[in-house]
């Protein structure tokens, strides 16, 4: 089973440096303007129903120069400066306490505890938080079973020796390792489908893989393979599979066998093209790619499955990603590489 952190990574200090620039930001815009600002404050006193104002130029004026309605310009001009004078001192208490707060909090501390051990100790110890590299061979390590290759299958390789389906599957494969980003190749993640109206466990938002239940001369998608158990069935396997947050498959089965069981839907072990993981966030990711998008049953099934993905909380930009190609436009390695770095860097 993979290391369960008791400590999330630290998002903290980014958080508040992003902070203080902002403040520092703010401090420099706003002390700009009070340098250009007019002289004296402005005094407002009301009478009856309405509202007088007046410029006050220097600290022994009390009353000051009475200001006409029509000079909006001199009120709002003087009203920002006396508002901005006192954002400034706010902005500036703000930002020394950040600052001290960034000299002070010291993240990796806590984990040089862990990293200073002798490997022979590091061996009985589990640490509140593991090193990235540590953490990835874990999750690595992950043992599951793939869906396999067809004898006829055309080989292709990806730099480390992985066999896949395509050549833009070698693209995006490579493209990750060489960022350093850990992945697996059709791993299975057990998601929830609907019935169809008949009541048998079909994709029923997946279109094609429907149409081979019903008709069993026509082949599902190959990365749908149905479970011939129930979902309680199932859970009790305990295969090792895991849902997309990382838990145990066992463990989220032992959650829904405490539910009442929905007998509208039907467990499915999906085997998207990737699995990736964030290590900065430790988050996993699906990446799908589809290579026949001027193929209509192909599009049809692509959005069967994007249905399915959102169904169960899989959301575009969140925890999928996705590209596309077809015979006019292939895949642009410069794609692969920017949704990377925007999503698992």
């Amino acid at each position: 089973m993979q290391f369960k952190e008791l400590i999330s990574p630290d998002k903290l200090v980014s958080v508040v440096q992003a902070k203080a620039e902002e403040l520092l930001a703010a401090i420099t815009t706003i002390d700009k303007r009070l340098r250009k600002s007019i002289e004296g404050r402005l005094r407002m006193a009301r009478r009856k129903k309405l509202v007088h104002y007046f410029h006050v130029k220097s600290p022994a004026d009390i009353v000051g120069d009475y200001i006409p309605q029509s000079d909006v310009a001199t009120i709002k001009a003087l009203a920002q400066k006396d508002y901005d004078k006192c954002a400034l001192k706010e902005l500036q208490r703000e930002l020394f306490i950040v600052d001290k707060f960034l000299k002070e909090y010291q993240p990796e501390r806590l984990n040089a505890v862990y990293s200073n051990l002798a490997p022979e100790r590091q061996h009985f110890v589990q640490s509140v938080h593991l090193p990235d590299e540590e953490y990835a061979e874990q999750w690595l390590a992950v043992k599951y079973s793939g869906k396999g290759m067809a004898a006829d299958a055309p080989l292709l390789e990806t730099s480390r020796g992985e066999r896949v389906r395509s050549k833009s599957e070698v693209i995006i494969a490579d493209t990750l390792d060489r960022l350093k980003i850990p992945y697996r190749y059709e791993f299975p993640h057990q998601l929830k489908v609907r019935r169809n109206s008949r009541g048998r466990g079909v994709a029923a938002a997946i279109d094609p893989a429907g149409a081979a239940l019903r008709n069993p001369q026509v082949n599902p998608p190959d990365d749908i393979r149905m479970q011939s158990r129930q979902p309680e069935n199932f859970c009790r396997q305990g295969d090792g599979s895991r849902n997309l947050q990382g838990s145990p498959s066992e463990n989220f089965c032992r959650q829904g066998n405490s539910r009442k069981h929905d007998s509208s839907r039907r467990t499915v072990a999906f085997h998207p093209d990737f699995t990736y993981l964030n290590l900065r966030t430790r988050r996993e990711f699906i990446w799908e790619h589809f290579g026949r998008m001027d193929d209509s049953e192909y599009i049809a099934e692509t959005l069967g499955k994007f249905e399915t993905y959102i169904a169960n909380g899989i959301f575009p930009g969140e925890t999928l990603i996705f590209t596309m190609e077809n015979q006019e436009r292939p895949l642009n390695p410069a794609t692969v590489e920017a949704l990377a770095r925007k999503y698992l860097l």
